[in-house]
């Protein structure tokens, strides 16, 4: 018997991509590929935006906390001591004040230009346009005495070095005192070397032997001259300070009575590309702010006899010194971050609220471009601005009911 044969099964044939399934999924791929990249592209570029623009904002809220908090203390341990030739006295503070020299950067070519000497005790004062980098220019002035910020008088003649006073309560060794008198063009910062019953003795480092026109002797042996409690050198609680934006967008500020070699000027916040502010004034001396006024010649039109507000009529003022009772500053942010497109407007504005006592708007603007056509590398850039309004406490003891 014959058994059928057994034929094979025949085997499947095996084989792989054509060339045109290879390309096919390539080019799948890629199109994946790139809309992911583009996606990660978008989602990074946004990143950076929103870092680069909370970076600003916070500069911005540091920076107006910094200024809030020195403002609102300008005038403190010497305000009460304004009717005693406090207010508009020319500063004399050991070797550092006056000053001859151009204080340092962002102060050095337009603050004060060929007159630093000039500079006078006052609570706020703001040089309009005269930061290097084209900003205003703060000044503020105030100590932390612990003598209830109370002028003394001298009650019986002392010499150079030493102060008589009806008690030395409050004082130590190494604080510094204002001593000033009416009628007197200037006023000295002294060091306490040591406190006796009813006596200051004066000396160490930062003592001046003669302000810019009256010696310390001449003070001390005058029965009308006032002692005030600025605080204490080692605490540094008597800030006489500049305030100014200078190179890179960095807000600066200077200490006039350090004295460091060389003078250098201390970097605060970045990100600041201007600094601008306003006086806020009473008039009518009740104690309530009721206009406001342009730190430039045309300052308060209410004035009609003089009406400027420039930091030198000011200084020579003592009188403008008391109306100031708030100041409304402006903070100009920039961030770092350069966008494809232009995504900021021509112009930054900033007081458009604030009028004068005339009327007339003081509102201001930063100029970024002068024709929306042109493509300008600075509106490539995100910005804020940052107003805040601060009140003078202590300027506000001279107005109180």
């Amino acid at each position: 018997m014959n058994r059928a044969a057994v034929r094979p099964r025949p085997r499947r044939s095996i084989r792989g991509l054509t060339l045109v399934e290879l390309l096919v999924a390539i080019t799948i791929g890629l199109v994946l590929t790139l809309a992911v990249t583009g996606i990660v592209v978008v989602s990074e570029s946004h990143r950076r935006s929103m870092t680069a623009v909370n970076d600003a904002n916070q500069s911005g809220a540091y920076a107006a906390s910094v200024l809030d908090l020195a403002v609102r203390s300008a005038g403190s341990g010497f305000v009460q001591a304004a009717d005693h030739g406090a207010f508009g006295c020319q500063l004399g503070a050991g070797t550092v004040l006056p000053h001859a020299d151009p204080f340092p950067a962002p102060f050095k070519n337009s603050f004060l230009t060929g007159r630093t000497t000039s500079l006078r005790l006052a609570p706020v004062l703001i040089a309009k346009n005269q930061s290097d980098a084209g900003s205003d220019v703060l000044v503020v002035m105030s100590g932390n005495g612990a003598a209830g910020d109370v002028p003394r008088r001298i009650t019986s003649a002392g010499d150079a070095h030493t102060l008589k006073l009806d008690a030395s309560t409050g004082f130590s060794a190494n604080d510094l005192v204002l001593v000033s008198r009416s009628a007197t063009p200037d006023c000295l910062v002294e060091p306490v070397s040591s406190v006796g019953p009813g006596t200051l003795t004066l000396g160490g480092a930062g003592y001046a032997a003669s302000g810019p026109t009256t010696a310390m002797s001449s003070f001390a042996s005058d029965l009308g001259t006032y002692v005030t409690h600025l605080g204490s050198s080692g605490a540094g609680n008597a800030p006489f300070q500049l305030f100014g934006v200078g190179d890179n967008d960095t807000l600066f500020a200077y200490d006039l009575l350090s004295s460091g070699t060389p003078a250098m000027s201390e970097p605060l916040a970045n990100d600041v590309m201007g600094l601008h502010a306003l006086y806020g004034l009473d008039s009518d001396g009740d104690g309530i702010l009721d206009s406001w006024a342009s730190p430039d010649a045309t300052g308060n039109p209410a004035e009609t006899a003089a009406p400027g507000y420039d930091i030198d009529t000011v200084m020579a003022t003592p009188a403008k010194m008391k109306r100031i009772v708030a100041v409304r500053l402006a903070l100009v942010l920039r961030d770092t971050q350069y966008e494809k497109d232009m995504v900021a407007p021509m112009a930054l504005g900033y007081f458009a609220d604030l009028r004068n006592s005339a009327g007339a708007s003081l509102a201001g603007a930063t100029t970024l471009a002068t024709d929306p056509t042109v493509d300008v590398e600075a509106r490539h850039y995100r910005y804020r601005v940052v107003e805040t309004t601060i009140p003078l406490r202590n300027t506000l003891i001279l107005t109180a009911p």
